[in-house]
């Protein structure tokens, strides 16, 4: 039987154990990070640099809700702030209460009634985010080879019939040309008259 749907299979299981490393990993490594220290933006008024498609997270002190915080960040044309409140993704001493993301290089003008702090959300992919998405799609990529190497492995071995001859069971015969034993007699032909056959006598 071929080996090839067994190493199919303990690879994929492999590689499946390997992505579950690298996700963990990944979020032990975003879980550790401080985002007041890697915060762009840190205040209640001020100004903060972005970049063209840029996406930022923005927190603030945990010591306020939501709906205690009004935030507004623009460049005197449009609002760039929206709120978006969610348990999920705050930060130890901060709440996550909303995002952005920016269409040009240039500087934005931030009012905040509390201290707020504006966050880069490249840091997250780089200190473990890139991990994580390895980690998924190594997973999804091992659970295909894990399918493929069952069905590979569930199929039946082609049954060979073996055909034995024992010496004797066949035999050849040789064809024997045939001879007739009884010949029509040569008589004189006579219109309308068919050959008469001499059949000889039995002894």
């Amino acid at each position: 039987m071929s080996k090839t749907p067994t190493v199919v299979l303990v690879a994929s299981c492999a590689f499946l154990v390997l992505s579950f490393v690298l996700i963990g990993v990944g979020f032990a490594d975003v879980d550790e990070i401080d985002v007041e220290s890697e915060a762009l933006f840190k205040g209640i008024t001020g100004t903060v640099q972005v970049e063209e498609y840029g996406t930022y997270s923005i927190f603030v002190n945990d010591d306020y809700s939501c709906e205690e915080t009004t935030v507004s960040i623009t460049d005197e044309d449009y609002e760039y702030f929206n709120e978006e409140c969610d348990e999920l993704f705050d930060e130890t001493g901060w709440r996550a209460i909303g995002i952005m993301s920016s269409d040009a290089d240039g500087v934005l003008n931030v009012q905040a009634n509390h201290e707020i702090l504006i966050v880069d959300d490249m840091i997250y992919l780089s200190e473990g985010g890139f991990a994580v998405l390895g980690g998924g799609a190594l997973c999804c990529i091992s659970l295909i080879g894990i399918v493929i190497g069952v069905i590979l492995m569930s199929r039946k071995k082609p049954t060979t019939v073996m055909m034995v001859q024992h010496p004797g069971q066949f035999q050849n015969f040789q064809q024997m040309p045939f001879t007739p034993s009884v010949q029509p007699e040569t008589l004189p032909e006579q219109e309308g008259q068919e050959p008469v056959w001499n059949f000889p006598k039995n002894p």
